[in-house]
């Protein structure tokens, strides 16, 4: 039996949101380290790099047209977010309780 049954929808709603006002204020970095100016990565061990030259030796002709192929595509999609700008970011347009409604590049999401 859920706890809905007993408790309404806004009580619900109320003590779920109510933990988010807690929380410390910060910024990205507290948690994606990698974005702190002092951030310093400590290098893969050895054996990745051998395991990427071998890759790399092995499929040479493969990787290289692959890449290839991908530069074109990947200009013509910046391109394209260069021209809509914010736009190509999803947004909320409408919020109801029966369900939520995503755009991006006003195509809706479901």
């Amino acid at each position: 039996m859920s706890m809905s049954k007993f408790i309404s929808k806004s009580a619900v709603r109320a003590a779920s949101t109510s933990a988010q006002t807690t929380k410390a204020a910060g910024d990205i970095s507290s948690v994606f380290p990698s974005l702190r100016p002092d951030y310093k990565p400590e290098p893969l061990p050895a054996r990745f790099q051998e395991l990427k030259a071998k890759i790399f030796e092995k499929n040479k002709d493969a990787i290289t047209k692959s890449w290839e192929r991908l530069l074109p595509s990947l200009d013509e999609e910046v391109q394209k977010i260069k021209a809509k700008g914010s736009d190509v970011c999803a947004y909320v347009t409408r919020i109801t309780e029966q369900k939520t409604d995503l755009k991006i590049l006003d195509h809706p999401i479901n």
